[in-house]
């Protein structure tokens, strides 16, 4: 004969096998999610007053068996225990707000000091710009006049050159005419043809007479570095 255990398992399979065939798989699922969902629901609101149902029970245990006194001593500890807590988040807080405020002060002095350098420096090369500007205005100036007096001078130098060029041209000239009539006009022993000869050479040294000039001193200049400077001929 089948216990009490049993017969109330099968009648727990009947019921679910009845439950089944009166539910289809959708309904089954909905309500499964809304178990679920209730039971998540039940578990929030265990949660959020668990801490009271925590301080209740405490405060309950700590009158029952040490009294009402003692519970006060507990929460003044606790108290006492989290204004210390704050207290020394606060303190954190500050020490690092401060150094903070350090840090960034000595950010700002070295900022300043860099920025006063600055300054300085901005200043003194804008100074030495315009005393290079004045200077590199005058050295153009004088560079200038300068040019102007170079200009001026090599005119008059010009002009000295042209005016001798003139006279020594003037000389010779003067020169090849006395000789022409001292040569041609009176009597001389030496021969007619030797006088042309001359008078030919006298016409034309003037067209090739500075070439035989920087002849005769580049000559000079041979002659004078052959010559011995002291008694060795070796130059010693």
């Amino acid at each position: 004969m089948p216990n009490e255990t049993t017969t109330v398992n099968i009648n727990a399979l009947f019921s679910q096998l009845q439950k089944s065939l009166e539910c289809g798989p959708e309904c089954q699922e909905s309500e499964e999610r809304e178990r679920l969902q209730q039971k998540f629901r039940n578990a929030q609101t265990l949660v959020s007053s668990a801490p009271e149902r925590l301080r209740v029970a405490q405060k309950n245990y700590i009158t029952y068996t040490q009294g009402e006194g003692a519970y006060r001593d507990l929460i003044e500890e606790q108290l006492a225990k989290r204004a210390d807590e704050v207290i020394n988040k606060f303190k954190a807080r500050k020490e690092k707000l401060i150094q903070n405020i350090k840090t960034q002060l000595e950010t700002y002095n070295g900022l300043l000091i860099n920025y006063k350098n600055i300054v300085d420096l901005y200043f003194k090369y804008k100074e030495e710009n315009v005393m290079l500007t004045k200077q590199l205005k005058e050295s153009v100036n004088d560079v200038l006049t300068n040019d102007r007096k170079t200009y001026y001078q090599d005119q008059e130098i010009d002009k000295l050159k042209m005016y001798y060029s003139y006279f020594i041209l003037t000389v010779y000239v003067i020169c090849v005419i006395f000789y022409v009539v001292y040569a041609f006009g009176y009597a001389s022993k030496i021969d007619w043809k030797k006088r042309l000869g001359i008078f030919i050479v006298l016409i034309f040294l003037p067209f090739f007479s500075t070439y035989l000039l920087g002849l005769i001193i580049y000559v000079s200049h041979l002659i004078y570095g052959v010559i011995p400077k002291n008694v060795y001929k070796n130059g010693l």
